[in-house]
């Protein structure tokens, strides 16, 4: 048995028929179940996608449980920036859209359930439906766009619905003035039954230029939440589930941010080293799924390599310090790594060939997470090339950025400092920093770790093959 009889999985969660196989739950994963966590948050490749994924296998064969997708992919963003309530100027300005197209998702789910039929509150739903989306298959899209080619009309005649002062039921009015009463006919709902929606892929698109984006997902966020808690004493079992990137969370700013923080959960696998859901559990997992119960990463790996770097304790150790600690990372170094072994056991050899490939990877992956916030990324990150090193001052990377032109126009048309882009690269990992003691520090295993200028700065070492540079201090050239 090697590395090369080991089925490593997709790329991304979503899809993957054999994740069940080779899930590693998190500790909180029973909250997440029982709709007590609603907010899964972590950075690109952290797991996120897969929580719903295993929500959906494992739920996939049963009578009793329903679920959907509200995703932003292929969001009609600017059509639901027209459903706003000019009324307001912060997040509450898209909070009843939200509200709206929520509870149209959960009335679908509700509808396919054949346990609801022939209850009046259903009827009405149904009824409500079939006269405003008629003939299509109900989506997030096709509501938005639906909503804006009827003037945000909806019609509730026949429905059920409240009626006016007048005692008749109004024709036409504001789907916002709908929302109430579909949200009491979901409460009247008799079911036993349980209901997802999972939030997914909010980042398309996303771009912190584009302020309004950032109140829509604030919007998102306050809907879920007070539909949530209005649904608690109703009897119906709504589990909303918000996967969103750590980056765009943490950059958003609103004071109702903080009473979310009891149904929050941040995925961070270097807080979970030596409990229930630490990442060599999640190599552990593919491994046993491919090879039997009782093998493990020893029985694949030489770790103990005598051509190890002195001070480097495993190959296990030089395998984790070149990734960000997360699923994505190191699942996909060992598929390099299986296409580079040339024995039974994984070498450090086969590390170092299998790392030429993973690195580049790695700058793309940071690519996908880094631009929405950082247009001139690549040029940014490609720049340490000319330093030639991976430990530098700081003013040495400012310096290499003023010189770099694209960066330099960025600056000026951005009005942003040098000093600002390094300390963004900071923020997401690309850059550490150098205590006086030698010991590195990085973001991703402190989240609340402040960045200090005065430090020395080191490059993360999963990017080291890809800007070819060595591993060592700057040695300032003497002038010529």
């Amino acid at each position: 048995m090697s590395i090369r009889d080991i089925e490593w999985g997709e790329d991304e969660a979503k899809g993957d028929q054999n994740l069940a196989n080779y899930f590693v739950e998190i500790p909180v994963m029973n909250d997440i179940y029982d709709g007590k966590i609603r907010y899964v948050i972590g950075r690109k490749g952290s797991g996120k996608s897969a929580i719903a994924e295993k929500i959906r296998i494992d739920f996939s064969n049963s009578p009793n449980v329903f679920f959907d997708d509200v995703s932003l992919k292929n969001f009609p963003v600017n059509d639901f920036r027209n459903l706003e309530d000019k009324s307001y100027r912060d997040k509450s300005k898209f909070i009843e859209a939200w509200k709206f197209v929520i509870l149209m998702n959960l009335s679908s789910l509700i509808l396919s359930d054949a346990s609801c039929e022939h209850q009046e509150s259903v009827t009405s739903l149904q009824k409500f439906i079939d006269k405003n989306f008629p003939n299509i298959e109900f989506g997030i899209t096709k509501c938005i766009t639906h909503l804006n080619e009827s003037k945000f009309k909806v019609s509730i005649h026949g429905c059920g619905f409240d009626t006016g002062e007048n005692g008749t039921a109004a024709t036409d009015i504001h789907f916002s003035q709908a929302t109430r009463s579909i949200l009491e006919c979901i409460k009247r709902t008799q079911t036993q039954n349980t209901y997802y929606l999972f939030f997914d892929e909010l980042d398309e698109g996303y771009t912190t230029r584009d302020k309004s984006l950032g109140l829509v997902i604030l919007a998102l966020l306050r809907a879920v939440e007070v539909l949530s808690k209005d649904l608690q004493s109703s009897g119906i079992e709504f589990r909303p589930i918000v996967m969103l990137r750590s980056d765009i969370f943490e950059r958003l700013h609103d004071n109702d941010l903080n009473k979310l923080d009891d149904y929050i959960v941040r995925l961070d696998w270097s807080a979970y080293a030596g409990s229930k859901g630490n990442l060599i559990d999640i190599v552990n997992a593919r491994i046993r799924a491919s090879l039997g119960k009782e093998y493990s990463w020893n029985d694949i790996a030489v770790d103990n390599d005598r051509d190890l770097p002195q001070n480097v304790e495993s190959l296990w150790k030089y395998i984790v310090n070149r990734t960000y600690e997360r699923p994505r990372d190191i699942i996909k170094f060992m598929k390099f790594c299986k296409s580079e072994c040339t024995s039974e056991k994984l070498t450090f050899k086969d590390v170092k060939r299998a790392e030429l490939k993973y690195s580049p990877w790695l700058f793309n992956e940071l690519k996908d997470e880094m631009c929405a916030h950082l247009e001139c990324y690549e040029k940014a990150v490609m720049a340490i090339n000319i330093i030639g090193c991976t430990s530098f001052p700081y003013e040495t990377m400012c310096q290499v950025l003023r010189e770099e032109d694209s960066v330099a126009r960025y600056c000026k048309n951005n009005s942003v400092s040098e000093g600002e882009i390094v300390q963004l690269l900071f923020d997401f990992s690309v850059l550490g920093t150098i205590e006086p003691s030698g010991r590195w520090m990085f973001k991703y295993k402190d989240l609340n770790l402040p960045f200090n200028k005065r430090a020395n700065l080191t490059l993360h070492y999963g990017l080291v093959k890809k800007l070819r540079v060595k591993i060592g201090k700057f040695t300032p050239q003497p002038l010529q």
